[in-house]
């Protein structure tokens, strides 16, 4: 919303044309975009005239998520990529506060032209690898397993995201990458436990983005990739009532009998 406000005009249904540097450097802190509009700087390079609008309404109709399906959320990350370069000082209207973590730092507070130079150098970057300004997060951030694109969610989690799903390396100025161009969630697990007094034992739920084998020809080579795209999580069972002779001696067999889930299930340890 501050970012709209300040560079994107109510009205953004026609051409919006915003300063950009030719630097990278200069995109990303945008120093020079307020002076280029001036014309400063003798024998400096004129910078490029982008068109924004186009943007502004694909951020107005985003989700702010960064679901497979989420228009919107490249477009973001790209702007974020060049304004967390301007500097937290120049950036945020409240710094960084060790007593207050989780609300700082926060608003934005850096002028419209450096913004702008953010965001319409977002827009150069997607127009650079073909990305399209309005594509979904599963249009650029994916693994390919046996010649099956599977599209996936998530982000950098500078950006802000907790589901990572994050480009790195060489390839971290492309917006759209695959497979061995990701850092990301690996194996994960959530516990919830029941109101004290409540019946019931904990409930867990995992879930693992890599496949359970490397080798392409295993049935479960993809199996696990696929059921993290869908967010399909598996409850774990849970075991009560575990007994065992805690007198048995090196060697001898261990009897477990459990009730997990209801059901009985027994096994022996040696």
């Amino acid at each position: 919303a501050p970012l709209l406000a300040q560079v994107c005009v109510a009205d953004s249904a026609h051409r919006m044309e915003v300063s950009v540097p030719n630097d990278a450097a200069g995109a990303a802190s945008g120093a020079n975009a307020a002076s280029a509009a001036s014309g400063a700087g003798a024998g400096a390079e004129v910078p490029r005239k982008v068109d924004i609008g186009v943007a502004c309404r694909v951020l107005r109709a985003w989700d702010n998520t960064g679901a497979t399906q989420s228009r919107g959320a490249p477009l973001w990350a790209a702007f974020w990529s060049h304004a967390e370069k301007i500097g937290d000082e120049k950036l945020y209207a409240t710094q960084f506060d060790p007593a207050d973590p989780l609300n700082t730092p926060r608003g934005l507070q850096t002028d419209p032209a450096r913004l702008g130079a953010a965001l319409g150098a977002a827009v150069l970057d997607l127009q650079k690898y073909g990305v399209a300004i309005d594509a979904a997060t599963g249009e650029v951030v994916s693994v390919t397993e046996n010649g099956r694109r599977i599209p996936l969610y998530g982000g950098c989690s500078e950006t802000g995201y907790f589901t990572s799903a994050c480009i790195f390396g060489d390839s971290r100025a492309n917006p759209a990458a695959d497979g061995a161009d990701l850092l990301g969630n690996s194996y994960m697990q959530t516990v919830g436990f029941p109101q004290q007094g409540a019946d019931g034992g904990p409930t867990a739920y995992t879930m693992m983005a890599d496949a359970e084998s490397d080798d392409p020809g295993s049935p479960y080579f993809s199996g696990g990739t696929l059921r993290y795209a869908s967010r399909d999580w598996l409850r774990m069972p849970f075991a009560t009532g575990i007994a065992s002779d805690t007198h048995a001696a090196a060697g001898d067999t261990i009897r477990l009998d459990a009730i997990i889930d209801g059901g009985a299930a027994t096994g022996a340890q040696p």
